[in-house]
């Protein structure tokens, strides 16, 4: 890719998750009918909201895992496309999608684990774990400030 081309047709996920975790979650029947882009969106979501901070996939062997033109239309990627421009701040982050898509594959590196260490947990369900969280998520929300800015 040229330092002009800032465009993305792959969308890539850690090879060893792919194999061992991916694969896993998606034909789990919480995950069932599920696209990749739907399980990449609650990994970024869970690395965004619960990991915080993203883990890099600059050092991993990487796999890829959907096309961006493929899925360009798709509520999951105007979540992604939302959450990239509130991280950085800035619409402009549009019209660089390697940075966009490079953003969303750290933190669903870093989500993608954390779902994993739910989903083997032995003292509590999946189910209960993700209540939980959203429930968690939905107390944090301040609905004021929402409310002024729009």
């Amino acid at each position: 890719m040229s330092k002009e081309d800032k465009s993305r047709t792959i969308v890539y996920v850690d090879e060893h998750d792919f194999d061992t975790i991916y694969k896993k979650l998606i034909k789990s029947h919480y995950f069932k009918g599920m696209k990749n882009i739907d399980l990449f969106l609650c990994a970024t979501l869970v690395g965004m909201n619960v990991v915080g901070k993203p883990s890099p996939l600059n050092n991993s062997k990487k796999k890829d895992y959907f096309r961006v033109i493929d899925n360009k239309n798709k509520e999951s990627m105007i979540i992604l496309k939302s959450l990239a421009i509130s991280k950085f701040n800035d619409v402009n982050v549009l019209s660089d999608e390697d940075k966009l898509f490079s953003l969303c594959e750290d933190y669903a590196n870093a989500g993608i684990k954390q779902l994993d260490a739910w989903y083997n947990d032995n003292e509590e369900s999946f189910d209960n774990i993700l209540t939980k969280e959203l429930l968690k998520s939905w107390e944090t929300l301040d609905f004021d400030k929402i409310k002024d800015e729009s």
